[in-house]
């Protein structure tokens, strides 16, 4: 019996819940007969744990998070680098000797990956997957102009080679082509997991309605960098016209005028199961995302699946990659003006068939990206590269 090691020092409470629920489940069913050691801040621990309690021989454990704030201060290396190497002192303690035959880093910024790219070095044979949320699109879309602290950010960091044994692990289709095609130096050192669906959540698949308006819900992080001006904007000039519009999430632009949606996003956001409940009451989910969005594997997307639900969304590479895989899984526009017209153009008897069609995509999606079957193939994308290896990892201390 080995150990997979996983550490998460940047979830708290239940930020990223449902996916390291889903990973861990990845991970029971890619290595049944290895111990797991899944490791994060205490809240997000004990929310998990509670989440994975029908799993058999996962320990979990309490470690301090990142101590820098994701703000300009988290690029400046005489806070970041210290703090990341904090991080590194709680991987050592709680693995205490033990070699995995797997590490996970669940999450990473620029420092914790310039620190564990180095001192990772010290488990010769030891594959560690770093995996990558939305730092890099985060990245991407702000940079600060101090050319000092540009030095030490996350795309500077990323754009140094990986050793041997450590890899970038994508959360969904065409993220890996996209940063092959971004840092040549990373071609074949991005591995791709398409983000496990939790059958927990899962909503029976429901026709397009005839008879009552149609609901079209926006979910997750109610921003305007997430579109949700345009989504308000729609609910502005279409609502009562055939259509209900719901804001399913957390309010990020307070000055928007939410006054023609049935729903508004709430202020905190929403415990789980109301929003998990308010998105089982809509027929399509609609995110006006910017076409540039193409390194993150979005959670609303994965939410949109797990309840059956077509999108209606701008297509980015990401999405393209998803539907050359699996097939139409709702309306992809060239850009955000194409989902204007999408509802402008809206005739639900010409709709209706393509809405069961994109249904019949979405139920094959979620059930091809349980965690069971996911397990397999993580599994074996694994095998070149996993060695088991007895000895005690020197450098660790």
């Amino acid at each position: 019996m080995g150990i997979i090691a996983a550490f998460d020092f940047l979830s708290h409470s239940t930020m990223h819940l449902p996916f390291n629920e889903g990973f861990l489940k990845v991970l029971r069913a890619a290595f049944p007969e290895d111990r797991i050691v899944f490791a994060a801040q205490a809240g997000h621990v004990a929310n998990l744990r509670d989440a994975c309690a029908g799993l058999d021989d996962v320990e979990f454990t309490a470690v301090a998070p990142l101590a820098v704030a994701r703000t300009t201060k988290a690029h400046n290396p005489f806070l970041g680098r210290p703090a990341a190497r904090h991080c590194w002192a709680e991987v050592v303690r709680v693995l205490a000797g033990r070699t995995p035959r797997l590490g996970v880093l669940g999450g990473m910024d620029a420092n914790l990956l310039a620190v564990f790219r180095n001192r990772w070095r010290g488990l010769p044979g030891v594959p560690l997957h770093y995996v990558l949320h939305n730092h890099l699109d985060a990245a991407k879309f702000w940079r600060s102009r101090n050319p000092f602290l540009r030095r030490f950010d996350f795309i500077s960091v990323l754009a140094r080679p990986l050793p041997p044994d450590q890899f970038v692990l994508a959360l969904e289709l065409g993220i890996a082509d996209a940063i092959e095609e971004e840092f040549p130096q990373h071609r074949g050192r991005v591995l791709t997991l398409e983000h496990p669906v939790l059958d927990n959540e899962w909503c029976a698949p429901a026709p397009l309605p005839m008879d009552r308006p149609i609901r079209v819900g926006f979910t997750g992080n109610c921003a305007k960098d997430k579109g949700f001006g345009l989504f308000v904007d729609l609910a502005n000039q279409f609502a009562g016209k055939g259509f209900e519009f719901y804001g399913i999430g957390r309010e990020a632009a307070p000055d928007l005028d939410t006054s023609a949606l049935s729903l508004k996003p709430a202020p905190g956001g929403l415990l789980r199961p109301e929003f998990v409940a308010a998105l089982h009451g809509v027929d399509l989910v609609c995110l006006p995302l910017s076409p540039a969005t193409k390194y993150v594997a979005s959670g609303s997307i994965i939410d949109a699946f797990a309840a059956a639900k077509p999108l209606v969304i701008v297509a980015n590479p990401m999405l393209q990659a998803i539907r050359e895989k699996y097939g139409e899984f709702g309306f992809l526009a060239a850009d955000r003006a194409g989902i204007r017209t999408f509802f402008d153009a809206f005739d639900r008897a010409r709709i209706a068939p393509l809405h069961a069609a994109w249904l019949e995509t979405v139920v094959h999606i979620r059930e091809a990206r349980r965690p069971e079957r996911l397990g397999a193939a993580y599994a074996s994308l694994l095998d070149a590269n996993l060695r088991p290896d007895d000895r005690r990892p020197p450098g660790m201390a």
